[in-house]
């Protein structure tokens, strides 16, 4: 697992930029992409073992 650019961070980082600093509110498309995002950093965060990402 590695946290390496891919489709969802650059639908994240649009939808950043397009808030030109603002609060952002996430589309469904945008939120599914977060969840996967979110979803690769609590895997990479307890080394992929499936139940140590409840423990956080």
């Amino acid at each position: 697992m590695d946290l390496t650019p891919d489709a969802d961070t650059a639908t994240l980082f649009a939808a950043i930029e397009a808030g030109g600093g603002e609060d952002v509110r996430l589309g469904y498309g945008q939120d599914e992409a977060w969840q996967r995002l979110a979803h690769r950093l609590t895997m990479l965060l307890t080394e992929s073992a499936p139940l140590h990402r409840f423990l956080y």
